[in-house]
């Protein structure tokens, strides 16, 4: 909109120009879903007094870092939904047939009710149950008065009771490790190669004898994520993606190249699966110091470490039982020990793709699954 590509041009350059494009314009901006604290002007965003017209909307799950930290000068709560506006999103969600079965409604409402007013519980749930049975209706409201509750920073209980259950609710292993794999991988959009170079390294998919049955499944496996309101598709058709993603000719036909994860429902996807029998662990910005010394860096299978502060990576980590490891950093000058992998004998995925190197540790040797 701006008609600015941001290029190969370095930092500062950007920041001055998007803060040059914008003083130009009446421009609405919204920075959705902040987690920490956000210098506008490092951004390149024009800040109060700058001289701009423009209106910035920020969205957060954390009231207090948006009017205390941040200062933001008008602050509001965006309210659950009344009782007859949550009714009518189910509705519309799962169709009218349920206002019209005179078994199913009482149940429908009760359902409703569950889920308090939280539209992504409420649809999540009707998504789910949408064309099932009275009987699992039922199965349903006894299962979620009585889920049992976690404790995830900015997620609400209900919420967490709700997608639990249509979690549990998914048809097969393939279906709910894929869920677990894209909620603990990013909190960009998630690009279908990789999907499927992971799910086929980590033996996922079940009874596959090609590259193109593989394609379908996963294919087939999205939908379902996105039919039970699990997974959703990208906000926009990336055409400059292979630049981002190291993409094939195997989904250049798909109509999302991309699909990404509500960020509710990736915090209860890591949460989870960092549960037995799912051991999955995901760190942003930590040390490796400080992971090794957790219990979790023993066990754990599947791990996605962002560590972009690291400066140099130590001899070697115990992983004895890892089978997928990810790891984001980006200093160009980083080197892998040669004994770096020695303690990950099991490991079938590695994923090193945006890191720079110009030789590659004799560990890898031991990798015999990889």
């Amino acid at each position: 909109m701006l008609g600015f590509q941001f290029g190969w041009k370095d930092k500062i350059s950007r920041t001055d120009e998007l803060n040059r494009r914008l003083k130009k314009r009446k421009i609405p901006i919204i920075l959705d879903d902040i987690w920490t604290e956000v210098d506008l002007g490092e951004v390149g965003i024009p800040c109060k007094g700058d001289g701009t017209q423009c209106k910035i909307l920020l969205t957060s799950r954390d009231r207090d870092l948006l009017c205390e930290d941040i200062g933001a000068q008008v602050c509001f709560l965006v309210e659950h939904l009344p009782p007859e506006e949550a009714w009518s999103l189910f509705k519309w969600t799962t169709g009218d047939s349920v206002e019209e079965n005179l078994e199913l409604r009482p149940i429908a409402i009760q359902v409703v009710e569950e889920c308090e007013g939280l539209p992504i519980a409420i649809v999540t749930i009707a998504k789910a149950l949408k064309d099932e049975t009275v009987a699992v209706w039922k199965n349903a409201l006894e299962q979620l008065r009585s889920c049992a509750l976690t404790d995830i920073i900015g997620v609400d209980e209900k919420v967490y009771s709700c997608l639990g259950w249509s979690y549990n609710h998914l048809r097969g292993d393939e279906v709910k490790s894929l869920f677990l794999l894209c909620g603990s991988l990013t909190y960009d959009d998630i690009s279908m190669d990789h999907l499927l170079q992971y799910g086929m390294g980590l033996d996922l998919f079940e009874c596959i004898g090609s590259l193109e049955q593989a394609r379908n499944r996963l294919l087939a496996l999205v939908e379902i994520l996105k039919a039970s309101g699990l997974l959703l598709d990208s906000h926009e058709d990336r055409h400059n993606f292979d630049e981002e993603s190291a993409s094939s000719l195997l989904f250049m036909d798909a109509d999302n190249k991309f699909v990404r994860m509500h960020g509710v429902v990736r915090e209860v996807a890591r949460a989870i699966a960092s549960k037995d029998p799912h051991p999955f662990v995901v760190r942003e910005d930590l040390g490796f110091e400080e992971w090794s010394e957790m219990h979790e860096s023993e066990r754990c299978t599947f791990t996605s470490l962002n560590c972009k502060a690291v400066l140099e990576l130590p001899q070697g980590l115990v992983c004895s039982e890892l089978q997928f490891f990810l790891l984001h950093n980006d200093n160009p000058s980083l080197n892998i020990p040669n004994t770096f992998f020695e303690g990950m004998k099991k490991l079938k995925v590695l994923d090193l793709s945006y890191m720079h190197f110009t030789t590659l540790p004799s560990s890898l040797d031991f990798l015999a699954n990889l």
